[in-house]
């Protein structure tokens, strides 16, 4: 076998050159070395009944010089070790300042292969850098350090459902619901003179009826995006409940009451200021939005109807009446609008605020006389509708029906008009 002098030798390779050389350096020519010397062992082993001794000791040989190999690589890896301290206190310039054992961390598995390695491979390769400023801009790819994600969803603003507030609520068992009521009513009662007739009186008893309505809503979405962000599920839920209960309080404040709930203003009075219209003796002088609330109060006090317990605007006509003087040369604010914190009142009503009204609209009315009747409460479920399943969709659906009912002789109690209109009908000429 022969040894690394006897190689460097027939290479013309000096001991003093080849121990300057790099662990690099040093592997190659091992590894021409470790050639040769495998060539001649497999040779041999081919004679292996004649030279058995032979083999063992040339087995012996090639350990002896596998050792000598590793302690000849190590020292250079060493003398490497050196530089890279060096290079770590910034004695040596353009080269990365990262530490040795950053390097040597990162290629421990190639160090390992290549202390127990059989197989002729005795060199790890490690490359340096030049040095450089750091910045997000050239040495970062991506988002570093990771995005924090606020939970839960940033929600679309959405209406508040404030009229669902008003009315009585009670539920049924049926998909109609009547009553009984008054009409006609004939003849008074009076003094009666000795011998004359009594006074006679009557009414015809009518039933009148309102039928149970359905308002729905459904989502359908893909398995994966229900399953996958955290909250979806809980997200379609509140969303479809929003929805619903919107689309409820649409229905009991404008209604049809054929394809939707009876609305209060389908079934209101309209404005009627009677002796208040212009022209008449008691017209009013630079009429404004309160003085119209005021007149319809007086309608519903004249109908025999008890006092308005709230009224309904939209919050552009409540600024406006915040706004409101006494007249175009008395700057003072009107007195019976009474601002409480967030709570406004007029002459002692209170005015609930919401975006279902539009500007210009009102109802004045007594809404203990209202009720929303409920036949089946918002239910929420979840199932498949057509070919969903194939697909992987789920369709989620929210449901509720109900009446919203104002008994036939109670719907005196509540006025419906606009501001606009009704201020110039109230207004002196």
């Amino acid at each position: 076998m022969k040894t690394i002098n006897v190689y460097l030798s027939e290479k013309g390779i000096s001991k003093d050159v080849f121990e300057g050389y790099s662990a690099e350096e040093k592997a190659a020519k091992f590894n021409e070395l470790n050639a040769e010397n495998v060539k001649s062992f497999n040779e041999l082993k081919d004679a292996e009944g004649e030279n058995s001794k032979a083999i063992a000791k040339m087995s012996e040989a090639l350990l002896a010089i596998k050792d000598e190999q590793l302690k000849s690589i190590n020292e250079a890896l060493k003398e490497q070790g050196v530089v890279l301290t060096k290079l770590q206190k910034g004695e040596t310039a353009n080269v990365s300042q990262e530490s040795l054992k950053g390097i040597l961390e990162g290629k421990r598995a190639e160090l390992a292969t290549l202390k127990g390695s059989s197989s002729g491979m005795n060199n790890v390769k490690i490359e340096l850098k030049a040095a450089g400023d750091m910045s997000f801009t050239d040495n970062v790819t991506g988002q570093v350090p990771q995005a924090y994600r606020i939970p839960g969803f940033n929600d679309l603003p959405q209406r508040e459902t404030r009229l669902l507030d008003l009315p009585v609520k009670a539920t049924l068992e049926s998909n109609l619901i009547d009553w009984v009521y008054e009409a006609n009513e004939d003849g008074t009662a009076g003094p009666t003179g000795e011998g004359q007739l009594k006074n006679q009186i009557d009414f015809d008893l009518l039933v009148d009826s309102e039928k149970v309505q359905k308002i729905t809503a459904f989502i359908t979405i893909t398995d994966e995006l229900l399953d996958d962000p955290s909250q979806m599920e809980s997200k379609i839920r509140t969303k479809l409940t929003e929805k619903l209960l919107q689309a409820v309080e649409e229905g009991y404040y404008s209604g049809n009451g054929t394809t939707n709930l009876n609305g209060l203003r389908n079934i209101a009075t309209a404005f009627d200021p009677g002796t208040f219209a212009t022209g008449a003796a008691n017209e009013v002088e630079n009429a404004n939005i309160v003085d119209v609330i005021v007149v319809a109060k007086n309608q519903i006090q004249l109908a025999n109807q008890s006092m308005p317990t709230a009224i309904i605007m939209s919050p552009t006509d409540v600024a406006v009446m915040k706004t409101v003087k006494v007249s175009t040369t008395d700057r003072r604010y009107v007195e019976r609008v009474l601002v409480s914190g967030n709570s406004l009142s007029i002459d002692g009503t209170p005015v609930v605020v919401s975006n279902l009204v539009a500007p210009g609209e009102y109802v004045v009315g007594d809404f203990n006389l209202s009720t929303l009747w409920t036949r089946q409460a918002l239910t929420i479920e979840i199932g498949y509708n057509a070919d969903n399943f194939v697909k992987n969709f789920k369709t989620i659906r929210a449901e509720w029906r109900g009446a919203a009912v104002v008994e036939t002789n109670d719907r005196g109690a509540f006025v419906a008009g606009d501001f606009a209109t009704d201020t110039e009908a109230i207004t002196a000429a």
